[in-house]
């Protein structure tokens, strides 16, 4: 995925956030991203192999300040569909280290 369909997800998801009632009271975006070297050496279940060796993504999440941040607002039934042109990227970019990807990617987009 070239950046400029990265930056696209990212916006996408943070212009989602930002039209949600519930959820327009934040200061900024925090996109977290993680080594997943580091967390497999510790993550229950293990993870798949192999292992990635480039920094992951993990999240994007509206945050504040100062606490409370928002979280787990949205109670309604979710879903989330990746395009099927966009699949093989977000596996690479985005994966779930230690499960599977849409659950992961469902759970970190609802909550």
């Amino acid at each position: 995925m070239s950046n400029k369909y990265l930056l696209l997800l990212i916006l996408v998801c943070a212009a989602e956030v930002n039209s949600h009632p519930l959820l327009t009271t934040y200061d900024f975006m925090m996109l977290t991203i993680q080594w997943p070297q580091s967390f497999c050496k510790s993550a229950a279940p293990p993870c798949k192999t192999p292992v990635p060796n480039r920094w992951t993504i993990h999240g994007l999440w509206p945050s504040n300040l100062r606490p409370p941040s928002p979280a787990d607002c949205y109670s309604g039934s979710c879903t989330v569909t990746v395009p099927s042109s966009m699949l093989g990227d977000m596996r690479t970019r985005w994966p779930n280290l230690n499960g599977n990807d849409n659950t992961f990617w469902t759970h970190e987009y609802c909550k």
